[in-house]
C-alpha cells in the first residue's frame, strides 16, 4: 500500500510541477508578442499562448506522432511474429527489483490517476476542465466498449498460452484472463500524456510524459496482463480521445477567468 501511495504521489508531483510552472510563467510573455500588453481574461491569455508557443499544440502533435509510431511498431511486431510470440519476447523475468517496480508502476495507468489530473486542471487550467472530463468519458467509452462489446471474446495471455511455465508473473498480482483488447491502463496513461503535451508548456513534457506512459504500458506485458497488440490498441484509443477533445467547443470559446 505504501508503494501505491508513492506512485500516485509521484504522478501528482510531476503534473503539479508542470501545471503550476505554466501558471506562474504566463507573465513571461515576450514584448513582441501581440498579446503581451492586452488586458485579456486569464483563460484567453492561456489560449493565445497555446496558439503561439512551439511547446503547446506543436508539442501535442509531436506527441501524437511519437504515440502513433510506437503503436505501429507494436502492430508490426504482433503481425510478423504473432501476438503470442511478440508477448513472450517482452515478457521476461528481469529480477525481483523489476517485479517490485512494475507491480507499482502499472498504477501510473490506473483510472484513479484522473483524480489529481482533474484537480490540477481545475486549479491551473480551469478553461480546460471540461476537456479533461471529456477525455475521461471518451477514453472510458472507447476502452470499455471495445473490451466488453466489440472484442469481448479476446482473451489475455494467461488464457491463451496453455504452458504456464512460459509466462512470467509477479507474486501478489492477480492475472486476468478475459477482455484483453485494448489495454485500459495504456489508454489512460497515453491520454494523460497527450493532454499534458497540449496543456503544459515545457520541452521536458513530451519526453518525460512518454517515458511514464510507456512504463505503464510495458508493465501490462511484464505482469502478463496484456499482449503488445493490446498496448497498440490503447495508444490508438488515446490518440482518438485527445483528438476529439481538442475539437471541443470550450477550447475555442471565451471562458470565465480561471
Amino acid at each position: 500500500m505504501g508503494g501505491l501511495f508513492l506512485v500516485y504521489g509521484f504522478w501528482f508531483m510531476v503534473y503539479g510541477w508542470g501545471w503550476s510552472g505554466f501558471f506562474y510563467g504566463v507573465s513571461d510573455i515576450r514584448p513582441q508578442h501581440p498579446t503581451a500588453n492586452l488586458q485579456l481574461p486569464t483563460s484567453i491569455r492561456y489560449l493565445c499562448l497555446m496558439n503561439l508557443s512551439p511547446t503547446a499544440k506543436q508539442q501535442w502533435k509531436a506527441g501524437m506522432v511519437v504515440t502513433a509510431i510506437t503503436a505501429v511498431i507494436l502492430l508490426v511486431l504482433s503481425w510478423r511474429m504473432g501476438r503470442v510470440d511478440a508477448f513472450l519476447l517482452l515478457n521476461h523475468d528481469l529480477g525481483k527489483t523489476a517485479d517490485l517496480f512494475f507491480r507499482y508502476a502499472t498504477n501510473l495507468g490506473d483510472g484513479i490517476v484522473w483524480v489529481p489530473v482533474v484537480i490540477l486542471t481545475f486549479l491551473y487550467r480551469r478553461y480546460a476542465t471540461w476537456m479533461v472530463i471529456g477525455a475521461i468519458v471518451i477514453s472510458t467509452l472507447i476502452a470499455q466498449s471495445s473490451k466488453h462489446i466489440f472484442f469481448s471474446q479476446t482473451q489475455r495471455p494467461a488464457a491463451v498460452i496453455q504452458d504456464a511455465s512460459l509466462l512470467h508473473t509477479v507474486a501478489g498480482v492477480t492475472v486476468h484472463s478475459s477482455n484483453s483488447f485494448p489495454s485500459g491502463h495504456t489508454t489512460t496513461a497515453f491520454t494523460i500524456m497527450l493532454l499534458a503535451c497540449l496543456l503544459i508548456r515545457g520541452r521536458w513534457v513530451l519526453p518525460l510524459g512518454f517515458i511514464l506512459a510507456l512504463t505503464a504500458a510495458y508493465s501490462r506485458v511484464y505482469l502478463a496482463q496484456h499482449f503488445p497488440l493490446d498496448l497498440a490498441g490503447g495508444m490508438m484509443a488515446a490518440m482518438i480521445t485527445t483528438w476529439l477533445c481538442s475539437l471541443l467547443p470550450g477550447m475555442g470559446q471565451k471562458n470565465r477567468e480561471a
